[in-house]
């Protein structure tokens, strides 16, 4: 009867089962592949216990149903899960999506990388213990200021990166509540350290020229000297 029902790839897996249950064990949801009449393999779920007399196992009994439509369903949600992890981790910029107590329930490998830490790392984590005090107070409070008002936040911020290197970064900040009522913030990093540096460097350029006596320039629409 086993070699008739089950595929001969699972016939090990149903005879380990099949031992479970006669040495006295339950099983539950114990999923495996079996064949139709027709020769269709599918998944079937069997919830089976030992039978006693006078004390005695003297067989097993159990309940076998067709769970195909359920891993249907569960294959297509991790489908439709890995679709938009691949689209998140396409972003040049990090993204992160935090719950109501500012934990990271999501992030992007932008964000793995411009901080230099693991995703399992961040996952359930505030990075209080990754990030300077004085950073993580204020990315804190604005977090909490965007999930209890649910008004947009764009801020320029110290975050100290990869190797301990200090960038400039904006950070827009929304919320997001489903349909149960769960409050979620959901954040874009944008980093502007190169830009930022370069601005400060034509200041201090600029401020150096305008020390100099009698030193004068212009420039055409190009941006090119003309004297």
């Amino acid at each position: 009867h086993l070699k008739t029902t089950t595929p001969i790839k699972e016939i090990p897996k149903a005879i380990k089962a099949l031992s479970l249950v006669v040495s006295g064990k339950q099983l539950k949801n114990f999923e495996i592949n079996q064949k139709t009449k027709a020769g269709r393999i599918i998944p079937m779920e069997l919830n089976a216990a030992p039978v006693y007399q006078r004390g005695k196992i003297v067989g097993s009994q159990g309940i076998m149903r067709d769970v195909t439509e359920r891993k249907q369903a569960e294959e297509e949600l991790q489908a439709s899960k890995d679709y938009l992890s691949n689209i998140i981790n396409a972003i040049g910029d990090p993204v992160f999506v935090k719950d109501d107590e500012c934990r990271f329930i999501l992030a992007n490998d932008s964000l793995c990388e411009i901080l230099g830490i693991e995703r399992e790392n961040i996952i359930g984590k505030t990075l209080g213990e990754s990030l300077p005090d004085n950073q993580m107070k204020h990315f804190l409070e604005i977090d909490n200021m965007v999930l209890e008002s649910g008004q947009e936040n764009l801020s320029e911020e110290l975050l100290t990166g990869r190797g301990g290197k200090i960038l400039t970064i904006i950070t827009k900040k929304t919320r997001y509540v489903d349909g149960q009522g769960n409050r979620f913030l959901v954040g874009t990093i944008r980093d502007i350290t190169e830009r930022k540096q370069a601005e400060e460097e034509a200041v201090a350029y600029r401020n150096f020229l305008d020390s100099v006596p009698g030193f004068g320039f212009a420039k055409d629409i190009n941006l090119n000297y003309v004297f």
